[in-house]
């Protein structure tokens, strides 16, 4: 049977003795003792199974800066106790929900069934306890983690390169520590907060979702929620007042969450309209332009493209214009696709007598951000 043997000191230092064959040998040895100043895990592996320790991994976080950890990976190949360095990296986590004074991570489970919807999935922490997942809750999660996904990772391939890749990189284990969920989330309208931490950190990545918040949304809403946390989880830390009640929630990550998460309108910052979400979300001028887009006429300064438009004998026999009139092209989230110069509004003053190509019926705006047929709301 397999042995598991752990000592304290009542104080955070730990020992860990992992004798998974039950022979009386360890194959593995976690260590973590606390100071004021640091925390540090130290584990130690049999790899060939012959009673010799030959890896060792230590883990250390500074009091002092707690969202970094230090790594450094050593081996023994010859098996002489001489360890020898192999890399050493610094690690950062980030955290994301929770408002005010409020901890969104704090209630998270420390026990509770490993439920694990999926093989590329997260694990669920399911059962009765305090901050442990129901079975409503742990099916609801389950779906929304299927469609974030499918249809979500499918809407931002063909959207937002950058975010796709990054999120799936974090979900093959490529880039940041398994996400564990939690169900024990109680800050007000927070509806879930994410603790991600970049790979090897020395524990799993965390996400406590918040029931009350959480059960009054519908499958759309729970899905785009789903997928906002997991851009978290990814790296994607939104912008700077992405947490701040105040701030307007139309960042990359709000508004990934809410187009490709079934152009959901749920959430912080929505302004109903996913024309405005996907613009918001896509990371190409062309990719905007699918959106849905809005042109508008205007005049402004010239550039060189509209010389040769006035002519005035010899005083100007090629000037260009003072003023142009042409058509402004911006996306649905406002932000400047391009523009189009048509004619000429005003001549320099020795260049008056002649404008070749006068600003006479001007096209109307048009605008079609209506908000029904971004390419993923069909």
């Amino acid at each position: 049977m397999p042995e598991y043997i752990l000592t304290s000191d009542g104080k955070g230092n730990t020992t860990v003795t992992v004798d998974a064959d039950g022979d009386g040998v360890p194959e593995q040895v976690i260590v973590t003792t606390v100071t004021a100043t640091e925390q540090k895990q130290v584990l130690t592996v049999d790899t060939d199974l012959d009673g010799i320790m030959d890896h060792r991994y230590t883990w250390v976080t500074e009091a002092a800066t707690p969202d970094v950890q230090t790594y450094t990976a050593e081996t023994d190949a010859a098996e002489t106790g001489n360890f020898i360095v192999v890399s050493t990296l610094q690690l950062d986590s980030w955290r994301y929900g929770g408002t005010g004074n409020c901890d969104g991570m704090s209630g998270f489970p420390s026990g509770g069934t490993n439920y694990q919807p999926f093989n590329t999935s997260p694990t669920v922490k399911t059962g009765s306890d305090a901050g442990q997942c129901g079975e409503q809750d742990s099916n609801s999660i389950a779906q929304a983690l299927d469609c974030a996904l499918t249809k979500g990772a499918l809407c931002l391939a063909n959207t937002n390169t950058k975010e796709y890749n990054n999120l799936m990189a974090a979900t093959l284990g490529d880039s940041k520590m398994p996400l564990d969920i939690g169900c024990g989330g109680g800050c007000s309208g927070v509806i879930a907060t994410t603790q991600g931490w970049g790979s090897p950190w020395f524990s799993n990545s965390e996400m406590n979702i918040n029931p009350a918040q959480w059960d009054s949304l519908d499958a759309d809403g729970q899905c785009n929620i789903m997928l906002h946390e997991r851009l978290h989880w990814a790296g994607d830390e939104g912008s700077a007042d992405h947490n701040d009640s105040a701030g307007a929630g139309n960042d990359t990550v709000y508004s990934c969450g809410r187009y490709c998460g079934r152009c959901s309108h749920a959430g912080h910052g929505s302004q109903n309209k996913s024309s405005v979400d996907c613009a918001g979300c896509a990371d190409t001028s062309a990719r905007k332009q699918q959106c849905g887009t809005q042109t508008q006429y205007q005049t402004a300064d010239c550039g060189s493209a509209m010389s040769g438009f006035c002519h005035a004998g010899l005083a100007c026999i090629a000037g260009p214009c003072d003023q142009c009139g042409g058509i402004v092209t911006n996306a649905c989230d406002g932000s400047l696709i391009g523009g189009q110069a048509i004619c000429c509004q005003s001549c320099p003053s020795n260049c008056n007598q002649s404008n070749d190509l006068p600003c006479t019926n001007t096209p109307a705006s048009t605008d079609t951000c209506t908000d029904k047929n971004p390419p993923f709301c069909q």
